[in-house]
């Protein structure tokens, strides 16, 4: 963020009171160094705060160079010291006038550059849309900071979450998300939940899996009973996209249980059986464990390897389809776009599996990635945000993308690209109709 500038500075102040207030149980600092520093010299001290901090928001408005070297720097010291979370640590942020590609850009005027055009940037339109959107994004990344590691957000020498801010980035550190509580042990991790964890994980043998949880805050709403949570299923269910599909079938029907209602559908399909354990509880909590595809269907040609791969596009495809149904469930349950969702994605079954991919043309995106350890049996991902945050394309991409980086990772620190994720996003948009997202 450039110094001197009275509109940033303006921007910064009023960024720093809502980030402290917002995240004021995790101790959070903000710091920009011309306004933080501690006497010495200003360069050497924003290189300090780069290394130290843990998240960097950096402004790139303006096209200032020194912002663009402190990025890099941030950038060769994550690779070189924490390569596999140097990304999460990593925000760009730029007014919305600065997109390279806007039509009718004046040569001379300023924009974000070619070197850092292609990242995922937040691009803010005024001071209430920046703050409400990088708190959000803040947010999400200090959720996923924690669910890695949360050892690693209490590393700083006084133990307590620094932000620096720059004369070119601002260094931001590990807040929570923006308007709602820490993913906690009452949210998805309840006796409703771990009773059908225990119920789920008796009637299946599976060799790979994903469990997927879900709550929503839904204020002093009726509890609905088991009739009316299967009109909700029903009408939320969408064929083709493999998540809590209420069939007809009598084996594989919805039946209600004490507090909701709950299916099991299991049947052969290519290598192994094919399962889904799901259930909604009358407080709108959800619930589903599922095989891996991988197991278990043939795609394009390309025959089900149980326990040898793991294909990144069917991930990606499987998380998004699990937040378009989370968007339509708690819509239908009545809550509104500031509700606050808490999700959590275990996969399971990883060991010894090689990161792939469906088709057969994008492998080369992760050709070479080694086996994943044979003491990484399982990943979990846990956030939490607005409810309206699922209808917006662009944060849409963005948390799946996140989502999808813990596992991808312990197959050698695989990445795939922003522009890979943003493709498949868009192609599962398309082949499912939501032509206004795509």
């Amino acid at each position: 963020m450039p110094i001197g500038r009275p509109d940033l500075d303006s921007i910064y102040a009023n960024l720093k009171i809502h980030l402290e207030s917002g995240f004021a149980d995790l101790d959070l600092r903000v710091e920009r160094i011309d306004f933080d520093n501690e006497g010495g010299l200003l360069k050497e001290e924003i290189l300090d705060a780069i290394e130290q901090c843990d998240l960097v928001v950096a402004d790139l408005t303006y096209e200032r160079p020194n912002c663009y070297l402190e990025v890099g720097y941030h950038m060769g010291f994550h690779r070189r010291v924490q390569a596999d979370r140097r990304w999460r640590r990593l925000i760009l942020a730029a007014r919305a006038d600065h997109q390279p590609d806007l039509p009718n850009r004046a040569q001379s005027q300023a924009k974000v550059h070619f070197d850092l055009g292609g990242y995922d940037l937040l691009y803010w339109s005024d001071p209430d849309d920046y703050r409400v959107r990088l708190m959000e994004r803040v947010g999400r990344r200090a959720q996923l900071l924690a669910a890695h590691d949360p050892a690693e957000l209490m590393e700083a020498e006084d133990d307590s979450p620094s932000v620096a801010s720059s004369g070119g980035p601002l260094a931001t550190a590990d807040p929570v998300s923006a308007r709602s509580p820490r993913l906690s042990a009452d949210t998805v991790e309840g006796d409703w939940f771990r009773q059908h964890c225990e119920t789920a994980g008796m009637s299946a043998k599976l060799l790979g899996y994903v469990e997927m949880r879900a709550s929503v805050s839904r204020g002093d709403q009726p509890v609905l009973r088991p009739g009316e949570l299967l009109r909700v299923a029903r009408a939320c269910a969408r064929k083709g996209e493999s998540i809590a599909y209420v069939y007809s079938r009598e084996e594989f029907r919805p039946r209600p249980v004490t507090g909701g209602i709950r299916a099991r559908i299991q049947y052969p399909s290519g290598g192994a059986d094919r399962f889904e354990y799901w259930c909604l509880s009358e407080r709108g909590e959800f619930y589903d464990l599922k095989s891996l595809m991988e197991d278990s269907v043939q795609v394009e040609g390309r025959a089900a390897c149980p326990r040898e791969t793991l294909w990144y596009d069917m991930r990606v495809y499987e998380h998004l389809a699990f937040l378009m149904y989370i968007d339509r469930l708690y819509h239908a349950l009545g809550a509104s776009d500031d509700a606050t969702v808490h999700l959590s994605l275990v996969h399971g079954g990883l060991s010894g599996r090689r990161l792939d991919a469906s088709d057969s043309l994008r492998s080369s995106i992760v050709k070479d990635q080694y086996p994943a350890p044979a003491e990484v049996s399982q990943v979990v991902v846990g956030c939490q945000m607005r409810l309206g945050l699922l209808r917006d394309p662009e944060s849409l991409a963005q948390l799946v993308g996140d989502l999808c980086a813990p596992l991808f990772e312990v197959f050698d620190f695989a990445e795939v690209p922003t522009a890979e994720i943003n493709e498949l996003v868009g192609s599962w948009f398309r082949s499912h109709g939501y032509r206004e997202k795509s």
